[in-house]
């Protein structure tokens, strides 16, 4: 049973995850995985949950307003990484001019040039 569970996880979740290129700091990057728009105070931030775990997104501003519709949908997301800042007591902060949230335990934060929803 717990064979068939893992077998399972592997099948559904790794398509989650995918990058055509080199996601490491200062590189273009596209990733595909699960919009999470987040509307709490302060600011609206976003992230993308993949396989092994959520990535932050830098996204515009004026995104959030425009997009709630594709909220919790697949989607692949193009635009080049940045070193995600952490400190205690840190909900949000700005990257050029775009909100990012600390929810998500990574190392990197990507902003965001171009997202496109996944019709499967």
């Amino acid at each position: 049973m717990i064979k068939l569970f893992i077998v399972f996880i592997l099948i559904v979740c790794s398509p989650l995850l995918y990058s055509s290129e080199d996601c490491s700091v200062g590189k273009h990057c596209e990733l595909e995985g699960v919009l999470d728009l987040h509307f709490t105070p302060p600011e609206f931030t976003a992230s993308l949950t993949v396989s092994n775990g959520c990535i932050p997104l830098a996204l515009d501003p004026s995104f959030y307003e425009r997009h709630k519709k594709i909220n919790e949908k697949r989607v692949e997301v193009k635009g080049i990484t940045y070193k995600a800042l952490s400190a205690e007591n840190l909900v949000t902060y700005e990257l050029q001019g775009r909100h990012v949230g600390t929810l998500c335990n990574s190392e990197i934060i990507l902003l965001v040039s171009e997202i496109n929803v996944i019709n499967d």
